[in-house]
C-alpha cells in the first residue's frame, strides 16, 4: 500500500469585485516561476 502524504487546500475568500480571481491568477503566476527555478 503507498500513502501520499502533503499536500494543502487554499480557499480565497470575499465578497465579489474583492480581487479572489487576481489573487488566485497571482498564486498561480508565483507557482510556475517557482517551479522553473
Amino acid at each position: 500500500m503507498v500513502i501520499l502524504s502533503g499536500g494543502n487546500i487554499q480557499l480565497i475568500l470575499g465578497p465579489m469585485f474583492s480581487g479572489k480571481s487576481t489573487e488566485l491568477i497571482r498564486r498561480i503566476r508565483k507557482y510556475r516561476a517557482a517551479k522553473r527555478s
